[in-house]
């Protein structure tokens, strides 16, 4: 099912002559290493670079070996707020790259190694979040 609904938004997007950025995101090294042992790895691969290979609209930007610091993940497979705004500012200095016509990005570009950036302005995780807005629900309420 996965395959041909990418393949769908992938023909409009060609046809459209949009660009596609295939993120495949950090996750834990622990489970990343137990991914290419069971093989899981290189079928995804294989999988995101046959579509690529179909579709000269995609570059894929590979986080799977930027060497993300365990205690950046919410859990395995997920970002908390410090990681997530390291890989937020190295896809956007991507997409800044792939832009800008004097410096072509390659199809398939590895993100930077994990490591501090200066990010600029308050990060806000989800838990922060929530209790905002329940805070600004409850000043509504009174």
């Amino acid at each position: 099912m996965n395959d041909g609904y990418i393949r769908r938004i992938l023909t409009l997007a060609a046809a459209r002559k949009i660009r596609v950025f295939w993120l495949l995101p950090p996750i834990q090294p622990a489970l990343q290493q137990r991914c290419e042992q069971s093989g899981f790895d290189a079928r995804h691969q294989k999988f995101v670079r046959g579509f690529q290979a179909e579709f000269s609209n995609v570059t894929v930007l590979d986080g799977r070996h930027a060497n993300y610091d365990p205690q950046v993940f919410f859990d395995p497979h997920h970002l908390a707020r410090d990681g997530a705004a390291v890989l937020s500012y190295d896809v956007a200095m991507m997409l800044r790259r792939a832009i800008n016509a004097d410096h072509a990005l390659s199809r398939w570009v590895n993100l930077p190694a994990y490591g501090n950036r200066r990010i600029d302005g308050p990060l806000e995780d989800v838990e922060q979040s929530r209790v905002a807005a329940r805070l600004e629900r409850a000043q509504r309420i009174h």
